[in-house]
């Protein structure tokens, strides 16, 4: 088991590898690797969602999308009243959308 072999502890429940960085996600956080290097530790839910755009990094939950940098660092947070869709970096813009709502939240980068 690749966390497990990577001193982690923990089952994961989706793996994402880029050019630069290894992304695990368990039931409980989110491990960004650079090689054999932890560099980013996040937590999330169970019912978090991974998505690597364009350069960032999106935790999606039911109510919320937290921004990272591609190696972990949070870049900042959309909130919703109401249940999250989809969400989607386009163009360097965050687009969040809800069941009869759209937001576009751009400015993400440092």
């Amino acid at each position: 088991d690749l966390v497990r072999s990577r001193g982690l502890g923990d089952v994961y429940k989706r793996q994402l590898e880029t050019d630069r960085y290894l992304y695990i996600q368990t039931f409980t956080r989110l491990y960004v690797l650079e090689g054999d290097r932890l560099v980013g530790l996040q937590d999330c839910t169970t019912k978090c969602d991974l998505l690597v755009d364009e350069g960032l990094v999106l935790l999606v939950e039911n109510k919320g999308v937290r921004v990272l940098t591609e190696a972990g660092r949070p870049l900042g947070v959309a909130l919703s009243k109401a249940p999250i869709r989809r969400a989607e970096i386009k163009d360097g813009v965050l687009v969040v959308e809800t069941r009869t709502h759209r937001g576009r939240f751009s400015g993400l980068r440092r």
